[in-house]
């Protein structure tokens, strides 16, 4: 007998497994975007490099304005409903810019797409993980790791086969994709019965047992988010400025990042000693802090093989701690993972915008002395807050962080 019969009823594995395809068409639509984007505003607008960073930043931007400040719109709909949304939303923002020649119309329909996706994944991972907790979260929750993560590696190679071909045949296929994602959700007999998060909320028996440790999981993620958007918008500059790296294998050094980091996110999968351990939390952060130390002090290209691959690890592990301690014992999955989704979106923006800045003002050393500063920082943020929290609790409200 698989492991998905003995955790899980027949109703949730049908879910997870529909839900987990879903995510990975989604995913590998949106990277596909993303990339053949780049070069589909250079061919066809002549935009420079600024003007297609401020097209990209719309997305992400807009797509985390949605998630704070629609949240309580959303959780009136049913999942399904907002996937459908989301799915109608991004093929017409894609449909627009692939018929307009006004550059104004496509910034416009980006930042649409943009708001479109936060229709789409808190709401996917809260219906997948809704009613799961232990053992049960933490398979669903990597099973949706690995679905997203294969779609997220697969789709730059398809991108580069298709812009050699056409820089707008990616769009078409955006297109297509995200049309029959609408049809299968419309389809899909378990959309029409689920309900929504705040008819969830209103049953008798529902409880929410959340726990703090969610909160040190989400400094954790912001960081880690950070430090990744200069390693994938900067190191590729100074891999071929100051180590003479071609692109080439710069780009095969941050597939090794992430790589290694759906390998750490199978790892967590099938174990369960991190879970709920706040030694984990923080020496995760910890080794994150003095890896990119280190990355500072050292300039050899056979260092950052090991440099990447070592990031990808403590990027699985707290990508991992944030999701699975944000849905634990809460009622209100699809809020915490809309809380999940901007803290790592507002991370990577911040990390690549002022990435670019630091890099140009003082080079690759200095930018990562002082991402390195920021990791220890937070840290020490984090364990002062400990120690007031639980020296303001008396042993029997003192609950373990």
């Amino acid at each position: 007998m698989s492991m998905s019969r003995l955790v899980y009823s027949k109703s949730e594995a049908t879910r997870i497994g529909f839900l987990c395809s879903v995510s990975f068409l989604a995913e590998g639509a949106n990277i596909l975007l993303c990339i053949s984007l780049v070069y589909y505003l250079k061919q066809r607008f002549l935009l420079d490099a600024s003007q297609i960073g401020i097209a990209l930043a719309l997305i992400t931007s807009f797509y985390t304005a949605s998630c704070i400040f629609l949240e309580r719109l959303y959780e009136k709909l049913r999942p399904s409903v907002c996937l459908a949304l989301a799915f109608l939303v991004e093929a017409g923002s894609i449909l627009l810019v692939y018929m307009t020649s006004s550059i104004s119309l496509v910034y416009a329909s980006l930042a649409l797409y943009g708001a479109g996706k936060s229709l789409l994944w808190p709401q996917l991972t809260g219906w997948m993980n809704r009613g799961l907790e232990g053992s049960r979260l933490n398979k669903a929750t990597g099973l949706f790791n690995l679905s997203w993560c294969i779609g997220s590696s697969i789709a730059p190679t398809i991108a580069g086969m298709m812009v050699m071909r056409s820089v707008s045949l990616p769009l078409a296929w955006v297109l297509i994709i995200n049309t029959l994602l609408l049809l299968m959700i419309i389809v899909f007999p378990q959309g029409r019965t689920v309900s929504s998060d705040s008819q969830e909320e209103k049953k008798a028996d529902a409880e929410d047992h959340s726990t703090s440790l969610r909160f040190l999981a989400w400094a954790g993620l912001f960081v880690s988010y950070i430090i990744r958007g200069p390693m994938e918008s900067v190191f590729p500059l100074f891999a071929k400025e100051y180590l003479g790296l071609a692109e080439s294998t710069a780009g095969l050094m941050l597939s090794l990042r992430a790589i290694v980091t759906t390998a750490a996110l199978v790892f967590m999968s099938r174990t369960s000693f991190w879970q709920f351990s706040l030694p984990v939390l923080l020496i995760s952060q910890a080794l994150l802090a003095v890896l990119v130390l280190i990355a500072s002090l050292v300039k050899g290209t056979a260092f950052f093989w090991a440099f990447f691959a070592m990031l990808g690890i403590c990027m699985g592990f707290l990508y991992n701690l944030s999701l699975f301690h944000a849905l634990s014992g809460t009622i209100h999955k699809s809020r915490r993972m809309m809380i999940h989704e901007a803290v790592l979106t507002a991370g990577s923006v911040v990390g690549t915008t002022a990435g670019g800045w630091i890099y140009q003002a003082i080079g690759w050393t200095g930018l990562l002395a002082i991402l390195s500063r920021i990791a220890f920082a937070v840290l020490a943020l984090e364990l002062v807050g400990i120690v007031i929290m639980k020296r303001r609790r008396s042993p029997r409200q003192r609950i373990a962080l």
